[in-house]
């Protein structure tokens, strides 16, 4: 519903949110807002955010954003411990 242009090799916010949901990856630790702010972080950066395809990029996660969003949600996340 939130992909610009028609494209289907981007994941936007709601697609993004659902997935971390299901993944199971939300807990006391690791909250929507933290989640988010992998989102917003990974995101293209754009010369000219007027652009209709420039506002897609800057919205949208293309294939390398959405690694690299994992990768923070890695780096977020605390690792279990065995107490």
């Amino acid at each position: 519903a939130s992909r610009p242009l028609g494209s289907r090799h981007t994941i936007g916010p709601e697609e993004w949110m659902e997935f971390v949901t299901n993944s199971n990856w939300l807990d006391v630790q690791f909250t929507r807002t933290d989640a988010s702010l992998c989102y917003v972080w990974s995101r293209m950066k754009t010369v000219n955010d007027g652009a209709a395809a420039a506002r897609a990029k800057a919205s949208q996660l293309q294939f390398e954003d959405f690694l690299e969003a994992i990768v923070r949600v890695a780096v977020m996340k605390v690792l279990p411990s065995d107490a």
